[in-house]
Formats: structure tokens, sequence, C-alpha cells
């Protein structure tokens, strides 16, 4: 197997092991070969750690790293493995019950190519599979002296493996007043001269969990079995594109009150996205003129 040019991280904990084999097939379906997948298991269930075995059995670039519970998230352990394991350019994320699109990791190239840390278009989806549109870009108004934190999914984040050794201390468990990500990715914008980018360009699906602790497994499953064929489909790219502007759009044209905030909040989304995601125009003034609100 030659050199990996990107490693993707997959945590993994408790009885989520049915949910494996439709997230490690989104990243064995990158359009960039050169890959290495780590399963890091923080506590799986003996079913979930044999599904496990069984992927990195049947697949060349899957390895899996099965330890017991640790504190919080397990992030002493992703460190652990990121740092003796891990060969490639740049490292990736993606949470067991989410899905990568074919162009994510040849995406994250290309922002990191000049960038320490990097992430692309922020959405989700909610239990009736609504797109709830997230802020962007993210890292450029985060971190320290912004009084924002750096609310970026594990899954559309990744940086530079170089850059990730150079931090004070990398992954490392969490206060209880952080969110596991988040702490992670202050440490980066904490760096001197630290380098960030994003692109507007969606390369993933994230299911939004529900309050703690989320979703049953089994229905994880089946959202997953249910979307993976998607991810690959003729088109499926440009439509969901579409229907994040909307919801940018629909989400900036509610804010606030009637006027001038409302409109430049509107305004500047469909300028963002428009821009960036190659969609043609008279498309999206009509998807705009959809959603204006209505004079009473």
């Amino acid at each position: 197997m030659t050199a990996a040019r990107a490693t993707i991280v997959i945590p993994s904990a408790g009885d989520r092991g049915p949910v494996l084999p439709y997230s490690v097939a989104s990243a064995l379906q990158q359009t960039v070969a050169d890959i290495q997948i780590f399963i890091i298991g923080d506590g799986l269930d003996a079913a979930s750690e044999q599904i496990a075995y069984r992927l990195e059995s049947e697949h060349e670039r899957v390895r899996f790293f099965p330890f017991t519970k640790g504190e919080r998230r397990g992030e002493t352990n992703r460190h652990r493995v990121i740092t003796e394991h891990a060969d490639s350019e740049i490292i990736t994320y993606l949470c067991d019950r989410d899905l990568y699109l074919p162009h994510h990791v040849e995406t994250m190239l290309d922002l990191l190519a000049e960038a320490d840390l990097a992430h692309t278009l922020r959405f989700r989806l909610d239990r009736d599979f609504n797109i709830q549109p997230g802020k962007f870009p993210v890292l450029a108004s985060s971190g320290p002296g912004t009084g924002e934190r750096a609310l970026i999914p594990l899954t559309f984040a990744g940086h530079r493996l170089d850059s990730y050794r150079a931090l004070p201390e990398g992954w490392r468990t969490t206060p209880d007043d952080w969110g596991t990500d988040t702490y992670m990715w202050q440490q980066f914008l904490e760096q001197p001269e630290i380098r960030v980018s994003a692109s507007a360009r969606p390369t993933a699906l994230t299911f939004k969990r529900g309050p703690y602790p989320g979703w049953p497994t089994e229905e994880r499953r089946r959202i997953l079995e249910s979307w993976a064929p998607h991810t690959t489909g003729q088109g499926f790219e440009q439509r969901l594109t579409e229907d994040i502007l909307a919801a940018h759009v629909q989400q900036a044209a509610t804010l606030g009150t009637q006027g001038r905030t409302s409109r430049s909040r509107r305004n500047q989304a469909f300028r963002r996205l428009r821009v960036q995601s190659r969609l043609r125009y008279d498309k999206l003034q009509a998807r705009l003129a959809d959603v204006r609100p209505r004079r009473s």
C-alpha cells in the first residue's frame, strides 16, 4: 500500500458497531485513493468490536484500535493513535453516525495545502431530514479575543498532521464546560500565526442526534442505510447545495426583525454561498424569491 495522503479518524463507542459499515464505506469511496482509515474504539462492546475487526480484515486501508472506555470521549487515545500511527499529510474526522460525500478528502487536501486547520460547509439534518444551516465561515471569527467558540462538528473539520504535532498537547481530556471538538479547535486557534480556511462546498452529511445520549443505534443505522446510496448519486451534490442555500437564506430572512438587518443577513448568506457554490445565478434567484418575507 502506498503512503497515505490523508488519515480519516473514526471514533466509536458503546454499541455503535452497526453504524460503522456505512461510515467506513463512505470513507472508502473517496475520490482520493491513498487514504488510511483509523477506527478508534472508546469502550466498544464485544459485538461492535467484532464488526470493527471484520472491517479491518476486509479492507487493507482500515485499521482498528480498541481501547477501554476513557475519560469523556477518550481524547487521549485519539492523540496516542494519531501521533504513533498516522503518517499522512492531513487528518480528517468522521463521526461513526455520519457519512462523507466522495469529494470530502479531496476538498480538505485543497484547503489544507495552505492552512493548518480547515472546515467545509457546516449544516445538519434533523429527525425529519430538514436542513439546519450553521454559521459560515466559523474559524475566521472564533478563538481567543473574539468571545466566540469554534462550533464545528467533528465530521466537517480537519488539519495538517505536522501542524498537529506542533501543538502543545493535541487531543486531551475536555473540561465539562466545553464540547470535545470545540476544545480541540480552540487549541489550534490559540497558536500564533495559525492559518485557517473554509469551503462552502457541502462534503458530508451529519445528523442531529437529539438530546443526550441521542438516537438509539438501530435508528442511526437505518438512517445511514437510507442515505448512503444517495451520497454517490448523480447530481446529489448539486441538489444538496441548492437545498442548503435555500435553508441559509430562509434562516437569514427570519432572523431578527423586519427591515434592513434582516435584508442584510439574507443577502449576505445569498452572496456567500452563490459565489462559492458554482450554481446557476437564475436558479439561485428563484430560490431566493421563494423565501423572501411577505408583507402582511
